[in-house]
């Protein structure tokens, strides 16, 4: 009787010493992944470099390193109609608009942008007075061309846009530029029905298409 009380204990002390016996001899601790660094693109330690990374990822149509060159506060200014006041959304809408439009959704028209070319030569950073904080660079020559197919007929069209005039400010933080605004504006002035980057852009970011608005005329279907 005394040995099974011996034995009992042992078996007793040996249960709660386990866990500590367990983890002491187990000293090596999980780490968590390492992610490696981006090397996608330029550094964005200068306006021309974010300028150049947007160009090369509307050219792949990479929406996650187009959204990385905007600041959360970014904002995309372009007229949508010709006598009313412009539109303005922000980061989030661009990002939605550029997404859909690079993977291939359905815009508000009914087509999907098969292929899509741009261009756009950039002048020397000034300032202005309207947002003296930033630095601005004037894009010229703004050239943009989405050749689309409507998903249901097949029939092809081209949304076009030819020498506008884009206003891009940037804005630093630490030693990283972003676009803070983009300003899209058709030049020279538009006498009948605009077509600047950012229309295109707003045909696909989600929704019925507005009746009434001046691209949803029946010849395009």
């Amino acid at each position: 009787m005394k040995n099974g009380k011996t034995f009992l204990s042992i078996l007793i002390l040996g249960l709660s010493l386990g866990p500590h016996l367990i983890g002491g001899c187990n000293t090596t601790k999980s780490q968590a992944p390492i992610t490696p660094p981006d090397t996608w693109g330029l550094p964005r330690t200068s306006p021309q470099n974010v300028i150049d990374n947007l160009t090369e990822a509307i050219a792949e149509r990479d929406s996650v390193h187009y959204a990385a060159q905007l600041a959360d506060s970014f904002h995309d200014v372009f007229q949508d109609n010709i006598e009313g006041p412009p539109r303005i959304w922000g980061k989030s809408d661009e990002v939605i608009a550029m997404s859909r439009l690079f993977r291939g959704a359905v815009n508000q028209e009914g087509f999907v942008g098969e292929a899509i070319g741009f261009t756009w030569i950039g002048t020397a950073p000034d300032t202005t007075t309207d947002f003296p904080a930033w630095t601005r660079i004037v894009m010229t020559d703004v050239n943009a061309i989405v050749n689309g197919r409507n998903r249901q007929t097949g029939n092809l069209l081209e949304y076009v846009v030819q020498g506008d005039r884009n206003y891009l400010w940037f804005e630093k933080n630490g030693s990283e530029w972003k676009v803070v605004r983009w300003e899209d504006n058709p030049y020279p002035a538009f006498s009948q029905e605009p077509v600047t980057f950012g229309i295109i852009k707003q045909l696909w970011r989600s929704g019925p298409l507005v009746p009434g608005s001046f691209l949803g005329h029946p010849d395009r279907r």
